[in-house]
């Protein structure tokens, strides 16, 4: 029986995960700019600015822990791997088994670890946006392809 590997998450690197924390705050000073003249204009019961106000902090609460490291946009066990909340990836989870092999490829400047899949989709993960060491993040995925199925399928160049 292989040896079990415990499952393994990454988050986004800490300097993505502040801008996009910054985006956010921008976005929600313009929100609260255009509300105040809409409110204004309207003459609107301030209370609505109020309420809105109120909500502010809340949102910058969920905001923060999304963006925290503990939520993770991969996630990789004895069994298979798992993104989410990024888009573009393709397969977003599949099983070691179904995996034909992985590959190192550059996307756009962006150097990005690719798994072909047995049924033709692929998986394609640009590892520096994540909160690990490239060659790592590779190592790793071969270590578990060749505890899940005995071999590390790396294609030439990977």
């Amino acid at each position: 029986m292989p040896p079990e590997i415990s499952p393994k998450t990454y988050a986004l690197t800490p300097a993505l995960r502040a801008r996009l924390m910054a985006v956010a705050l921008v976005a929600i000073a313009l929100f609260l700019l255009a509300a105040t003249v809409v409110i204004g204009a309207l003459h609107i019961n301030t209370a609505v600015m109020l309420v809105l106000v109120l909500l502010v902090p809340v949102v910058i609460t969920v905001l923060a822990t999304l963006l925290s490291k503990r939520f993770y946009v991969l996630r990789v066990d004895e069994i298979g791997y798992q993104t989410r909340f990024v888009g573009g990836v393709g397969a977003k989870q599949a099983r070691w088994v179904d995996v034909l092999d992985l590959g190192v490829v550059t996307i756009e400047g962006a150097r990005c670890t690719q798994f072909r899949l047995r049924d033709g989709r692929t998986t394609t993960i640009a590892v520096d946006l994540l909160q690990t060491d490239a060659d790592e993040l590779v190592r790793e995925f071969q270590r578990r392809l060749t505890v899940a199925t005995g071999r590390a399928a790396t294609r030439p160049g990977g």
